[in-house]
């Protein structure tokens, strides 16, 4: 018997298989069988022919649905079965994690205010405003000058000793 001789024999007893568990007549061990097989690498095979491997893909489709409505059913029954039992103490842990959450979305926000006020920010942060005679300046240049202006007529001296001949003249005071 050649390979493909086998392979037509497997197609029969797989695609018979396939059709039994459509119609919900396979035992548990060879609905298990049959999900071996449709999760191997085997069933792909392009000797089986193109209805035989669409019919395993449809199974390979089916069950993983099954699996999947399976696992969902069995966590609600599981919550089902905690709430039901008012005496047992409840796990924190749902409470716990939302407060998580709550913190970090409320931080996220924070940080996404802070960032779009950056954003948003004028890079003209220096505001030259001066008042003379009840008229308002705001021409950088005018006010500069009138700075330097008054410095020169209360003969200011700016110098980076000035602090520390302050500080001496106070504790000399102290003496």
């Amino acid at each position: 018997m050649d390979k493909k001789e086998i392979i037509i024999k497997q197609a029969a007893f797989w695609t018979s298989l396939s059709e039994r568990y459509f119609e919900a007549e396979l035992t548990d061990e060879e609905e298990a069988a049959l999900m071996r097989f449709v999760a191997s690498e085997m069933s792909a095979d392009p000797l089986f022919g193109e209805s035989a491997l669409a019919l395993f893909d449809e199974v390979r489709a089916m069950m993983s649905l099954t699996t999947v409505g399976r696992m969902a059913s069995s966590r609600q029954n599981q919550k089902l079965a905690v709430k039901e039992l008012p005496t047992q103490r409840r796990f924190k842990i749902p409470l716990s994690a939302t407060a998580i959450r709550w913190v970090a979305g409320i931080a996220a926000a924070a940080v996404v205010v802070f960032a779009m006020s950056r954003w948003f920010q004028t890079d003209d942060d220096d505001i030259y405003v001066a008042s003379v005679n009840g008229e308002v300046i705001t021409d950088k240049e005018k006010v500069l000058t009138l700075m330097h202006d008054s410095w020169d007529n209360i003969d200011f001296q700016p110098s980076a000793n000035e602090v520390e001949q302050q500080m001496t003249e106070m504790f000399d005071g102290l003496e």
